[in-house]
């Protein structure tokens, strides 16, 4: 981690075929990247929710909205700017937003705007974690458990997922503030 993009090009231009094609750039993902990124977000929220709805219906009603609040940010402010509107990109969302808003500015307006989300994004996941871990301590059930591990597991094939199957194929890696691949300054 942390070695250059050159680095890591001119390392796999040494490994041979297999890796000389990792970071070719899609114009469209393929579905055998869009549907396990696409299943493990799924997962994660069906998964998310169900905790907080077990912790209460309070918590449930409002991770609902907050979840619905938090994409529909990043559709609006984020995925309608990027260069995959219209197009497939590596979640599959891309098709929905362009059903339900009109195409935004240049991809400068998604460098402004996706920073914006990033907050967002990063407590949306933290909130049934959160709640899954007090629910083990304070009410444990085998499916509470089944549910953190389905909860934990998918967000963390997400993780995995993005700098190894999206990120270096993304037409966007370079001017997105989640890529590791991102050449601009994320300060």
């Amino acid at each position: 981690m942390g070695k250059s993009l050159e680095a890591r090009v001119s390392r796999s231009e040494n490994r041979g075929s297999i890796m000389s094609t990792v970071y070719q750039k899609y114009e469209y993902f393929p579905w055998r990247i869009v549907i396990p990124r696409l299943s493990f977000l799924v997962i994660w929220f069906f998964s998310g929710s169900f905790l907080m709805w077990l912790w209460g219906v309070w918590s449930g009603v409002f991770f609902t909205f907050f979840a619905i609040f938090v994409f529909s940010a990043v559709f609006l402010l984020a995925c309608r700017h990027c260069a995959y509107y219209g197009k497939r990109c590596d979640l599959g969302v891309s098709l929905f937003v362009t059903k339900i808003l009109k195409k935004g500015g240049d991809h400068s307006f998604f460098i402004q705007y996706a920073r914006k989300t990033i907050p967002l994004l990063i407590v949306l996941p933290i909130l049934p974690i959160a709640v899954g871990i007090y629910l083990f301590f304070y009410s444990f059930s085998l499916l509470m458990l089944i549910f953190v591990m389905m909860n934990l597991l998918s967000i963390g094939a997400i993780a995995y997922t993005s700098p190894r199957w999206s990120c270096p194929h993304c037409l966007m890696a370079d001017c997105c503030p989640l890529s590791p691949f991102s050449k601009i300054d994320k300060g």
